[in-house]
């Protein structure tokens, strides 16, 4: 005689695999949360180099126009920079308050990549304090690197303020904007 024993079946299996799938699934968008956080700091990383390299690149066009000019002799500076592979306006703020205080600035978009569009901006701005009529004390800057410089009787001194950003100059105000700030002095 043979006996069929009917054993009752609770679920057991299919509670264990939905378990195991809960738990493969957790890892799997951990793994994806780390990913897209790694992700984003490399973004964010590459985007702050970018912009650092077009801050320097600023910085670099107003030494060179420093060194080569004659204002150290007494003679203004030219209307424009080359930078970046071109020629830009340089443009004097005349209402500076104080007469021996000249400010100049400029702004260029360029293509730091060779594919033939601008893809970054570089805006300078550089102070010029002409001391050889007598000491110059708290020059103040505003929205600038430092707050204020002094310059020495007979010397000329300046203070330049070279920003790079990650987009052109005509894309500042997107979010994703990067700005890096190179401040120099003597």
């Amino acid at each position: 005689m043979i006996i069929n024993t009917i054993k009752k079946q609770s679920g057991f299996a299919l509670l264990i695999t939905i378990v195991v799938i809960s738990v493969v699934l957790a890892v799997g968008i951990s793994l994806l949360n780390i990913t897209v956080k790694q992700i984003s700091i490399s973004i964010t990383g590459r985007d702050s180099e970018v912009a650092f390299h077009a801050a320097q690149a600023g910085a670099e066009c107003i030494r060179q126009l420093l060194n080569d000019s004659d204002y150290f002799l007494g003679n203004p500076l030219p209307g424009s920079i080359a930078c970046v592979g071109s020629t830009h306006t340089l443009t004097r703020d005349e209402d500076n308050p104080e007469s021996n205080v000249d400010e100049y600035s400029f702004e260029v978009s360029w293509d730091n990549d060779d594919d033939g569009e601008s893809d970054v901006c570089t805006q300078a701005d550089f102070y010029l304090l002409d001391a050889r009529g007598g000491a110059l004390t708290n020059v103040t800057f505003i929205d600038q690197g430092i707050p204020s410089k002094d310059c020495s009787g007979g010397d000329i001194c300046y203070a330049a303020f070279s920003r790079g950003y990650n987009r052109p100059c005509d894309e500042l105000d997107s979010l994703r904007t990067v700005q890096r700030e190179i401040t120099f002095e003597e």
